[in-house]
């Protein structure tokens, strides 16, 4: 609890397994206030909660950068996270984020994506909640630009954004987008 770093833990060409954590009022004055995984990390996170945490840059829990790097997040609960993208969780050139049974509520973003923004990495997003998220600029909640974005089952509720998308904006050269039941 309560720490300042450039990052907050940093994995690189690791597989870090994180469950059952508690991670409050962390802050990077980089990207990742809790973690930032690349070179070819597989990270997984369940049953973890992140509570007040913030980037200066992006992503105010989760950050993760590198072609081949990819997060998979579970029945985790998000609170509160704040970045300039990506208030929750930030990725660039990854490969995959896969979330299943999370809570997000009160994540904000001074530019995109108030909960998630991604560039580059395919998104897999079933059975979460994203609550009163707010985007300076485009995505309320979730700010994609990818090739590939599976959102099954999903609740919004109160999101909002000074640009497009109160909600979600998928961007750039989306291949396919499944958007089902939400």
């Amino acid at each position: 609890e309560d720490s300042l770093a450039i990052a907050g833990s940093y994995f690189s060409n690791a597989d870090p397994v994180i469950t059952g954590s508690l991670f409050r009022n962390n802050h990077a004055t980089g990207n990742g206030g809790v973690a930032f995984f690349e070179n070819g990390s597989d990270a997984t996170v369940t049953g973890c909660a992140f509570v007040d945490n913030s980037a200066q840059s992006t992503g105010g829990s989760l950050y993760t950068e590198d072609a081949g790097t990819s997060l998979t997040v579970a029945a985790s609960t998000f609170l509160d996270g704040s970045a300039a993208s990506g208030g929750d969780i930030a990725m660039n050139s990854s490969s995959a984020l896969v979330m299943q049974g999370t809570y997000s509520c009160g994540a904000s973003a001074s530019n995109d994506g108030g909960s998630i923004s991604t560039f580059g990495a395919a998104l897999n997003i079933q059975q979460s909640v994203f609550q009163g998220a707010f985007a300076g600029d485009d995505g309320g909640a979730i700010y994609s630009n990818v090739a590939v974005a599976s959102l099954i089952n999903n609740t919004f509720v109160e999101n909002s954004a000074a640009g497009e998308g109160a909600a979600i904006r998928v961007s750039g050269s989306t291949i396919a987008l499944d958007f089902r039941n939400n």
